[in-house]
């Protein structure tokens, strides 16, 4: 959508090992610190220079955009795109900070995974961008004590109804979002909950991919989730005005290409 080149691109398999890597004859590799062991030590004995990047926080977004601004000697464009996450993100924090710690509504989000007939629902770890997020809208993360892991953690439906929280938020990456809340609005254990009783029981926005993870659209999940959170607070959010913003100032996609390949995809209660 935002590159006619891409058809173009050198393709690796996922599982690509360093020799594959290397055999690219690459001028420099960009990769996630997670992978310094299994692929970085091995390319940088090849004597080729390795990047580590994060994008898993605000903070890693600040610092890592300006990483990859030296590296593509465009300075001016890193501190443009660092900029426009800072002040989304300050925007959010000045109208939902204003909250007392009583008027912040108790939220839950689930990942929503159904492998092999057997549906699960998890929790994500506290310092994941999922649980900053609710935390940067205005929202009390129920889950705080039940995730001492460093991933997503299981959690039963009796869970769940101990909790029961005012928002109900679900996330499903293989499954249509939309039908998921459909199918959970039907259940009647979910009936007697309170954020169903109460229809706020959300699917989390999402285009082609969701909004709540650590994708650079995850600025676009916190101003969709304020407004879901605290709707008094954001009564002007235009969450499509945000997106085409987003696609603008990110990508350089015009009006007519975000109606065309991106509003037809974008969804959310």
């Amino acid at each position: 959508m935002i590159d006619p080149t891409f058809k173009d691109k050198t393709a690796l398999e996922t599982n690509a090992g360093a020799e594959q890597i290397a055999s690219a004859q690459p001028d420099c590799v960009i990769m996630k610190s997670t992978n310094v062991e299994t692929l970085g030590k091995p390319l940088e004995a090849l004597n080729i220079p390795v990047v580590y990047l994060d994008f898993e926080t605000p903070d890693q977004y600040q610092r890592d955009l300006t990483t990859l601004g030296q590296l593509f000697q465009n300075p001016d464009r890193a501190k443009t795109l660092a900029a426009y996450y800072t002040d989304g993100l300050e925007k959010i924090k000045s109208v939902t900070s204003t909250l007392k710690e009583a008027d912040k509504p108790r939220t839950l989000l689930l990942y929503y995974n159904e492998k092999d007939g057997a549906v699960a629902f998890n929790v994500p770890p506290m310092e994941w961008i999922q649980t900053l997020m609710v935390e940067a809208a205005g929202g009390t993360p129920v889950w705080k004590d039940a995730n001492p892991g460093k991933g997503w953690t299981k959690v039963s439906l009796e869970q769940v109804a101990a909790w029961d929280p005012d928002v109900i938020l679900i996330v499903a990456y293989f499954n249509p979002t939309s039908e998921v809340v459909a199918k959970l609005k039907q259940d009647p254990q979910w009936q007697a909950l309170r954020a169903v009783k109460e229809n706020k029981l959300y699917g989390f926005a999402k285009d082609i991919y969701s909004w709540d993870q650590p994708d650079p659209r995850w600025l676009l999940g916190l101003n969709w989730l304020a407004a879901k959170l605290n709707p008094k607070l954001c009564p002007d959010m235009e969450i499509n005005q945000e997106a085409l913003t987003f696609y603008q100032e990110l990508y350089s996609m015009d009006k007519a290409a975000f109606e065309k390949d991106i509003q037809p995809v974008l969804n959310g209660e």
